[in-house]
């Protein structure tokens, strides 16, 4: 079984001193909101056995740690690192297994298989649907354009608009907590692109 509270304390220590200034998005608060978002999705999902829990709670820390070596592909760096350290916390081969899974599914296009990759799809993905997402994608922003993955503002909201169209939840709590709040981000993105092509 795994050791939750030293996976929670290994994982933190790793992010806090390894990864880069320059992720102003995929940073160590957002690892921990992800965490948080996991906790209360599941919640409304009815997920409450306690082996599950901690399966979810260490892909959740596991999902990012991947960013202190790469960004691109950085999912599978993550998956290289939860194999390297959770033996050392406890885990099992197959809870190893499940929990690797999880963290792929949320490589881009997600792509869930079980209820417990789609919880943490949802949780990584919260802030599209929260109020704080004109902040919070503006972390995005200077992440982008400081590695150089965007040159400008205008290129960012274009991806921005295509990502918020193509982008669906697929918890029940999500569609419906956080879907409609996504969608009018979506409509005020719309509204300031046609705003700025007839000024």
């Amino acid at each position: 079984m795994i050791d939750i509270e030293k996976t929670r304390i290994r994982v933190q220590e790793i992010l806090q001193k390894k990864l880069s200034p320059l992720l102003t998005y995929h940073s160590y608060q957002h690892t921990c909101g992800v965490v948080k978002s996991c906790i209360e999705i599941a919640e409304h999902e009815h997920i409450f056995h306690p082996s599950d829990l901690i399966l979810l709670e260490s892909a959740a820390w596991f999902h990012d740690i991947g960013f202190i070596n790469i960004y691109q592909e950085h999912e599978q760096h993550s998956v290289e690192l939860a194999k390297e350290l959770l033996p050392q916390l406890g885990a099992c081969d197959n809870e190893i297994d499940l929990i690797c899974e999880m963290i792929m599914a949320t490589r881009l296009p997600q792509s869930p298989q079980n209820l417990l990759s789609s919880i943490l799809c949802d949780a990584d993905l919260d802030y599209l649907g929260s109020p704080d997402f004109p902040q919070i994608s503006k972390g995005l922003k200077e992440e982008w354009i400081s590695l150089g993955i965007i040159k400008s503002e205008e290129e960012f909201y274009k991806r921005q608009l295509s990502f918020l169209h193509k982008h669906n939840y697929f918890t029940r709590f999500s569609r419906k907590n956080r879907g409609p709040v996504k969608r009018q981000h979506l409509r005020n993105l719309l509204l300031a692109e046609r705003q700025k092509i007839i000024a």
